[in-house]
């Protein structure tokens, strides 16, 4: 589970109804691959019908 924001905030990008939606072409990999990490939790849980 997340606590605060997580290391990648800094290299977010959102869509047009300003939901996160990746994260910038110049991120750092570790910045790339904690996002995808993120989007997993993040896709379960609304799986489940959860909000994290």
């Amino acid at each position: 589970m997340w606590e605060g924001k997580p290391i990648f905030w800094d290299y977010i990008t959102h869509d047009e109804h300003g939901r996160v939606n990746g994260v910038r072409e110049d991120a750092p990999e570790e910045m790339k691959k904690a996002y995808e990490e993120w989007a997993k939790v993040e896709e379960e849980a609304r799986k489940l019908g959860m909000m994290i």
